[in-house]
């Protein structure tokens, strides 16, 4: 039975990595069997560390299956891929990542994305190809602690199920349902699993059916 990983350790073992790193010209990896981070359980967690001319290198992140994503499900095949990591002081930034495998109820992810993180610890993302209720579109995620705000422009969605995708932050009533597809742009705050504001303008069509 695999023993799980304090996360205290982990960080211990990041550091030693990142020193190897500065020291080494060859490529770092780190296979561990399941460790646990901030409520989350993750398997077959993999990362490497690439010396890159004029950067600080290039970091692959994988993850067979990663649990304790309340609102989304087990994530599977998790692959986060940075070909080109900045670091200018207590900022970090990776343009032209991409990230894919299956996001619980989020679907299959196959996009390009930037990601930033700033001095104060908040973080921002952009998807250019975010997949979602069998739709796709842009995506922009920023993150301080535990407050987000999404902001995602979206085309071709099933709003049937898009409505099971966001149930876990608004659930329709009992006696109402949607169909159809539609496209639009879609904003959001909350914290944590809470959602504090939301505002939706569809472009495309919806049906709505509420019994009587």
């Amino acid at each position: 039975m695999e023993r799980q990983i304090p996360k205290r350790l982990l960080l211990c073992a990041a550091c030693c990595i990142w020193a190897q790193a500065s020291l080494s010209a060859g490529k770092v990896n780190v296979s561990i069997g399941q460790a646990d981070f901030e409520g989350l359980t993750i398997e077959g967690l993999e990362a490497d560390w690439s010396p890159r001319a004029g950067a600080p290198g290039a970091i692959a992140i994988r993850a067979a299956r990663i649990r304790g994503v309340a609102a989304t499900g087990p994530l599977s095949a998790f692959t986060l891929d940075c070909p080109y990591l900045q670091i200018a002081g207590d900022e970090l930034s990776c343009d032209n990542g991409r990230l894919s495998g299956s996001l619980g109820s989020l679907g299959v992810q196959d996009t390009q994305f930037k990601a930033k993180r700033l001095a104060d610890g908040s973080l921002r993302l952009s998807f250019d190809r975010f997949g979602i209720a069998e739709g796709h579109g842009r995506l922009e995620l920023s993150l301080r602690g535990a407050s987000w705000t999404l902001d995602a422009n979206l085309v071709e969605l099933d709003i049937a199920r898009l409505a099971v995708v966001a149930k876990p932050w608004l659930e329709l009533p009992e006696d109402m349902s949607v169909a159809g597809k539609a496209a639009g742009r879609f904003r959001a705050t909350g914290n944590g699993d809470w959602l504090g504001t939301a505002d939706v303008d569809l472009i495309d069509g919806l049906a709505c059916d509420m019994a009587l």
